[in-house]
């Protein structure tokens, strides 16, 4: 259901006395959402790779849906979390591709991603719309029509569970997602 209870984690990296991140709880049910916000360096990336399974909490629990995140396989974990990293990776391919993540998709599927991640007619701009190559990385787009394209491949997934590092990071303030 995308259930999450982060019990009590904390995290220090190898060789440093002093933890990253220290003592965090919260819960979260399905359909709930939560910003956490600090300054640089503050360990919120940190607590998002703890999430994601890929950094092992010193002490304390992170629970996808009562499992532990670390007892999970990667490949059904991945069915049931998405993930945006601060650096967006896009696929030398099309815009619906990317979309899609590579795989089949219904276009009206890709097509309500993209709209609910705002870029629906920045696409419909390129001058391919949908079927535009975007290079290698994304490099034929802008900053930000990369991270609107991103969001949309992770909207497109519709897992339960959806982890942004931040994500408006590349947006004009004037155009930001509401996700």
């Amino acid at each position: 259901t995308g259930a999450l209870l982060v019990d009590r984690v904390s995290f220090a990296f190898p060789g440093q006395n002093v933890a990253m991140v220290k003592g965090v709880a919260f819960e979260l049910r399905a359909g709930e959402s939560l910003a956490i916000i600090g300054p640089s360096a503050a360990g919120k990336t940190t607590l998002i790779r703890m999430l994601i399974g890929v950094a092992q909490p010193n002490q304390g629990h992170v629970r996808l849906d009562g499992a532990d995140v670390f007892m999970w396989q990667r490949e059904d974990f991945g069915r049931y979390v998405g993930y945006l990293p601060q650096d967006v990776e896009l696929f030398d391919g099309t815009v619906f591709r990317n979309i899609a993540r590579m795989g089949e998709a219904e276009p009206e599927d890709v097509f309500e991603a993209a709209r609910l991640a705002g870029c629906h007619d920045l696409i419909l701009r390129l001058p391919n719309g949908y079927d535009t190559e975007i290079g290698d990385g994304g490099q034929h787009l802008s900053g930000g029509q990369r991270q609107r394209v991103a969001i949309a491949a992770l909207l497109a997934q519709d897992t339960p569970l959806l982890l942004l590092d931040e994500p408006a990071n590349a947006l004009d303030l004037a155009h930001q997602v509401s996700v």
